[in-house]
Formats: C-alpha cells, structure tokens, sequence
C-alpha cells in the first residue's frame, strides 16, 4: 500500500557513506604546508603533497581549496598576511587605528 498512514510513518534510512572525505590527518597537514608556504595556491599544494616526501597523499586542486576555505585560509593574500603578522580588519578601504602617544 502506498497510500494511507503507511505514507506517514517516519522511514528509516542509511547514514551516508562519504567516500572521498579527506581524513582528519591530511585534513590537519593542508593548513600547515599552507602557512609554511604561503604563496602556493591548491595546485602546487596538491602536487606537492603527492610527492613521495609527504606519503604519495592524492587530494584534488578543488580539495585542497575547500580545505582552505574551512580555515579561513583560501586567499593567498590571507595566509600571506597571517605570516606576516598583519590581520586585515574591516575591509580593503580600513584605516589603521591611530597610535596614541
């Protein structure tokens, strides 16, 4: 029957299998290449970390950015400036707060 309180009875369903999520390791290394080298951007981190150095570990260009992304890290001029020590406030029109004597 498909009609009738049949169709109102919660069904049960699978958790979801996600196949390609990135592993809590790699997903802890991306960021730390990331600040080590801040003017890569996700193709270069993806090539280098498929070198025998870091394992062979195989993670897409578009992964690599998303990662990124989740840490607030996906503007290369982000990363640059969390390196540099400089965090941008407001904007690119902000003002620098005046330095009091």
């Amino acid at each position: 029957m498909r009609f009738g309180t049949e169709i109102l009875r919660p069904r049960e369903r699978r958790r979801p299998r996600m196949p390609n999520a990135i592993s809590p390791m790699v997903e802890q290394r991306i960021p730390a290449l990331a600040l080590a080298n801040p003017g890569w951007g996700p193709n270069r981190l993806s090539l280098e970390l498929g070198r025998p150095k870091w394992s062979g570990l195989r993670v897409s260009a578009n992964g690599i950015w998303r990662v990124l992304k989740r840490h607030g890290l996906n503007p290369r001029a982000k990363r640059l400036g969390l390196v540099a020590g400089y965090a941008r406030t407001a904007g690119a029109g902000a003002t620098p707060a005046p330095a009091h004597a």
